[in-house]
């Protein structure tokens, strides 16, 4: 019984021609310290790059894209130096606070001392009444009410003790009045040199930040323009796939399912007793011969074991091989064959120009080989989605021996398809 295996496929990667725009014209002297006329690195293209738009619009994706590194390394560069402007305005504000708080203890220090002396003052002041009125002030009465002289220069002597405690008290204050303020003084001016400061470091900052956000704006119109050069690019590269694979476009979403899926494409050509479509892996025949084999059951290596089937392609294809010979020979040896084997497989081989879903496409041309691919679906249009092997067109590495997959590829593409009837 045939084995029927439904694929899926992804949305298309482009639509309709492209448009080609003008090479970007970029300038990067301030993001990378380099003048406009100073060459970049040489740029390594694509595989597929090979178009002057293509390799000018690579040169113009890296000359921005350096561009675009160096701004924004910059502003990396800045925000460091900012960062550590910040730091010094924040140790200074602290600072500011440490002296506010010292500047605001010595006032309340100058407000308690002037307290504390007003205090005395005012005790020795009453004090100096008390003796007044205490003693006569009649030079004659004093004297005539002291027992003697010394009693009487006693008694004036202590009143010039108390006048003179006076006047030191008075002193004592005015001193440390002085004494405070100017250490306050000190501490005012402290603070206004740190205020100073500070202003000047945030001027620095500002002028710091204004040059990051250019930088900035710098790294970020380079990045749009290392786009718009990639795009082009991109596009190119994919013009250039098509062409080389006769229409179609490149889709990676085709189911791989390939036996030696795992060893491709580093194991191109290498010989290998279990094959199914040729005894070299990764050839677009080999896989060609898997995708029967899941279809129907068969590999073409099961079919030429057959008897006879060896002679059929051998005199078909001109020359004696072991599978179905070439890539361009495969439609010749299935006409062959037809419908000689119906009832050991199960189906005949049909050949015709008109390709149908899980069917072998066949290329007589392009190369001196040709190439198959298997026919995943056929689209309204007509056209075709197909997978294949050893096509480096539409494979996502870009390597000859690898995976790829294609959709909308135009029937026309190939010359012939091999089907499988069930019978």
């Amino acid at each position: 019984m045939v084995k029927a295996q439904k694929q899926k496929f992804g949305k298309r990667v482009r639509k309709g021609p492209i448009a080609l725009v003008g090479i970007l014209a970029f300038c990067f002297a301030m993001a990378s310290g380099r003048s406009a006329e100073e060459p970049v690195e040489a740029v390594t293209y694509n595989v597929y790059c090979v178009t002057e738009t293509c390799r000018k619009a690579a040169d113009a994706e890296a000359a921005a894209t350096e561009a675009a590194e160096a701004a924004q390394a910059n502003a990396n560069s800045l925000s460091s130096t900012i960062a550590a402007l910040n730091a010094e305005i924040n140790a200074l504000e602290a600072q500011i606070k440490t002296n506010e708080a010292i500047a605001e203890d010595l006032a309340g220090q100058i407000a308690e001392t002037e307290q504390k002396l007003a205090k005395q003052r005012a005790a020795l002041a009453e004090l100096l009444v008390e003796m007044h009125f205490e003693s006569d002030s009649d030079p004659i009465k004093i004297l005539a009410s002291s027992e003697s002289i010394s009693d009487l220069a006693e008694k004036q002597a202590r009143e010039e003790v108390v006048k003179k405690q006076v006047a030191a008290s008075s002193e004592q204050i005015k001193k440390m009045k002085e004494e405070l303020e100017a250490q306050k003084a000190a501490v005012e001016k402290l603070i206004q040199e740190s205020e100073a400061k500070k202003s000047e470091i945030a001027a620095r900052r500002r002028e710091q930040e204004t040059m990051r956000a250019e930088y900035q704006m710098a790294a970020t119109e380079s990045a749009a323009q290392a786009a718009e050069a990639r795009k082009i690019k991109q596009q190119e590269i994919w013009d250039e796939i098509a062409r080389n694979n006769r229409g179609g476009e490149i889709s990676y979403d085709g189911l791989n399912s390939y036996y030696y899926r795992k060893t491709c494409p580093g194991y191109l050509d290498v010989w290998t007793v279990n094959w199914y479509g040729s005894p070299y892996r990764c050839e677009c025949t080999d896989y060609a011969g898997w995708k029967m084999y899941e279809y129907t059951g068969y590999s073409v290596r099961n079919v030429m074991s057959l008897p006879g089937a060896s002679w059929i392609v051998t005199n078909a294809i001109g020359y004696t091989s072991s599978t179905f010979g070439d890539a361009k020979y495969w439609a010749k040896a299935a006409e062959a064959l037809g419908d000689a084997y119906v009832s050991q497989l199960g189906f005949k081989f049909m050949v015709t120009t008109t390709p149908v879903a899980n069917s072998i496409a066949v290329q007589t041309g392009g190369s001196s080989t040709g190439h198959v691919a298997w026919v995943e679906s056929v689209n309204a249009n007509g056209t075709i989605n197909i997978t294949e092997y050893n096509n480096k067109y539409s494979s996502a590495s870009g390597r000859w021996g690898d995976f790829g997959s294609r959709i909308n590829v135009p029937a026309s593409s190939f010359q012939k398809f091999i089907s499988f009837v069930k019978v």
